[in-house]
C-alpha cells in the first residue's frame, strides 16, 4: 500500500515543481516557495482540526527545524534551477535525492540488493552524462552547468530531509509537517526581512500559489503514509519518478524539448529511480 502513496506523493511533487520552476521564471524564487509554505501549513492546519485531537508534542519541534531549515535552503535552490535550466533534466538530478536514503538503509544494515545497486549505477551515470553534456554547451554552458550544481546540492538536502522524516514520522507526522513548514516559512520570511526584498504579487499569482500549496500539503500527507508503509530507501525511490510528469508538463505546456544525451541522461535517472523500487 505504501508504493501507491509514493506515487501519488510523485503526481504531486511533479505538478508543484513544475508551475512552481514555471512561475519562478517571472517572479522571484524566495516569493515562490514563501508563498506556497504559507498555503501548505494552512491545508495541513486544516488537516489536523478535522482529525478532532489537537496535542503538541515538543519533540516534534527535534525533527521538523532541522527538516525545516534543509526544505528550505533546497527549495530556493532547486525552484531557481528549475527556471534557468531544462526543466526535465533537473528535475531528473533532483530525482538523485533518492541516493541518500539508499545510502542510510545501508548504514543501518540494510543493505540494497544487486538491483538497488544497478539502480544507482544508474542515476549516478545519468548525472554524469548531464555534467558532461552541461560543459561541453557553448552558448549557455555557465547557466546550465550552475542549474544542474544547484539542483545537486538541493537533491543531497532533499534525501537527507527524507531521512530525518522516516526517523521522527513516528511521532506524529501531521504535526511533524506543520513544524516543517512553519520553520521553511520563518527561514523565507527572515531571508526577505533581511534583504529587504519587496514583492509585487497579482491575485492569479497568489491563486496558483495556494493551489500549489494545497498540492505541496497532498504531497507530504502522501510521503508521510508511504514512509510508515515501508522502507524509506523505497518509499523515496518511487516519489522521486516525479521528474517524469515535471517532464510531460513541460513537454505538453512550454513545448520544452531534450537533445538526445539529455534524453539518454533522463532515461538512466528515471531507470534507476525504478530499478532502486
Amino acid at each position: 500500500m505504501g508504493a501507491y502513496w509514493a506515487i501519488l506523493t510523485a503526481l504531486a511533487d511533479g505538478l508543484v515543481d513544475f508551475e512552481a520552476g514555471n512561475e519562478s521564471k517571472t517572479h522571484s524564487a524566495l516569493l515562490v516557495s514563501w508563498l506556497i509554505a504559507l498555503a501548505t501549513i494552512l491545508f495541513l492546519l486544516v488537516a489536523l482540526a478535522s482529525r478532532g485531537s489537537i496535542a503538541i508534542d515538543t519533540a516534534v519541534m527535534s525533527y521538523g527545524v532541522p527538516i525545516g531549515v534543509l526544505l528550505a535552503i533546497a527549495n530556493l535552490l532547486y525552484f531557481r534551477a528549475l527556471s534557468i535550466g531544462p526543466m526535465g533534466i533537473i528535475s531528473a538530478v533532483g530525482g538523485t535525492a533518492v541516493s541518500v536514503p539508499v545510502v542510510y538503509c545501508t548504514l543501518i544494515g540494510k543493505a540494497p540488493s544487486i538491483i538497488n545497486t544497478l539502480g544507482i549505477i544508474a542515476i549516478f551515470a545519468g548525472v554524469s552524462l548531464i555534467v558532461s553534456g552541461s560543459s561541453q554547451s557553448t552558448a549557455r554552458s555557465a547557466i546550465h552547468g550552475n542549474s544542474v550544481l544547484m539542483a545537486i546540492l538541493a537533491a543531497v538536502m532533499f534525501g537527507t530531509s527524507d531521512v530525518i522524516f522516516k526517523i521522527g514520522s513516528s511521532q506524529d507526522a501531521i504535526l511533524l509537517l506543520i513544524a516543517i513548514q512553519a520553520v521553511e516559512l520563518i527561514t523565507y520570511t527572515l531571508i526577505i526581512l533581511i534583504k529587504k526584498v519587496r514583492f509585487r504579487v497579482s491575485r492569479k499569482f497568489v491563486s496558483v500559489s495556494t493551489c500549489l500549496g494545497f498540492a505541496n500539503a497532498l504531497g507530504w500527507l502522501c510521503f508521510s503514509f508511504a514512509a510508515q508503509g515501508g522502507q524509506i530507501d523505497i518509499a523515496s525511490a518511487l516519489a522521486y519518478c516525479s521528474p517524469l510528469f515535471t517532464l510531460l508538463l513541460a513537454h505538453i505546456f512550454i513545448k520544452e524539448r531534450l537533445s538526445r544525451k539529455e534524453v539518454i541522461s533522463f532515461a538512466a535517472v528515471i531507470l534507476g529511480a525504478v530499478l532502486l523500487a
